[in-house]
């Protein structure tokens, strides 16, 4: 398998052992980083197949630098990641496999992502695009500091036609408190940004995933709410920037600035426990 090893994170992941399955017929190792589940999704994951360690919970770059990390040391060369909701299906597995027996060359590869929405009286495509998600380990650049929207920043990645589905949506699954709290640690992270006019980043990408993604034509009215979610976390980046570069937030900013990551995180569910 030309050392290919696939991982995944999760913490209290109903589709867990799901997505270690469909891995696992693609690679023959599965790393899990459990991040503190409550619940027994560790044992879910085992029992699929996947081998489980536990990390306390550090933001997703150093949960995945933890992966990272650990499938080196165990010899592997190359890596593959899907999200705890997310899964291939067989034929994506199948081509999968095949592509790494064969040989890999380069430094990484942008596998399709199709993002599914999921209503009571329907399932449609909300949008696809292409992830970097297949990598050589050796390069990969996961940093503590990559809290959310962390990227293994492989230059030059291919694209390679095999999807990854993602259950992306579901009617009240998302709830506007996990927006606020993304949308404030990307704007710790990129506080050295200039911010954008919030109301145009919420305009640019209801359209963008309406009309240029093509939801609308997919999904109907169905389409409005997933797209409504998504343009208003774009939109509540830049407002949290926006306020960050005025003086809000200082102690998050201060404990970001000099490393204490896991205060960060605490800091801002402070900050969204005071929004209740």
């Amino acid at each position: 398998m030309n050392g290919v090893a696939g991982f995944i994170l999760a913490r209290n992941s109903p589709q867990v052992g799901r997505a270690v399955a469909s891995l696992r017929a693609a690679v023959d190792d599965v790393l899990v980083v459990d991040t503190g589940s409550t619940d027994d999704t560790p044992r879910r994951a085992a029992e699929a197949g996947g081998q489980v360690i536990t990390r306390r919970w550090e933001g997703f770059g150093s949960a995945r630098r933890v992966a990272v990390d650990e499938l080196r040391r165990q010899g592997h060369t190359w890596a593959v990641f899907i999200d705890s909701d997310e899964y291939l299906e067989p034929q994506a597995s199948s081509a999968l496999r095949q592509v790494a027996m064969a040989g890999l060359a380069g430094d990484g590869f942008r596998l399709q992502l199709n993002d599914w929405v999921t209503t009571p009286t329907r399932r449609f495509r909300f949008r696809t695009g292409y992830r970097t998600r297949l990598f050589r380990l050796e390069v990969a650049r996961y940093e503590p500091r990559m809290l959310v929207h962390e990227s293994p920043r492989i230059v030059g990645a291919q694209r390679l036609p095999i999807a990854i589905e993602h259950d992306y949506f579901e009617p009240g699954s998302v709830r506007p408190e996990k927006v606020f709290r993304y949308g404030l640690l990307w704007a710790v992270v990129n506080h050295a940004r200039r911010p954008k006019p919030a109301w145009l980043q919420y305009v640019s990408h209801l359209a963008r995933n309406l009309v240029v993604k093509g939801a609308l034509w997919r999904g109907g009215l169905d389409a409005f709410e997933p797209a409504r979610l998504e343009a208003r976390y774009h939109a509540e980046k830049h407002r949290a920037l926006a306020r960050l570069q005025t003086g809000a937030y200082g102690e998050v900013l201060a404990a970001f600035e000099r490393g204490a990551y896991p205060e960060v995180l605490a800091q801002v569910d402070r900050a969204l426990a005071a929004r209740r």
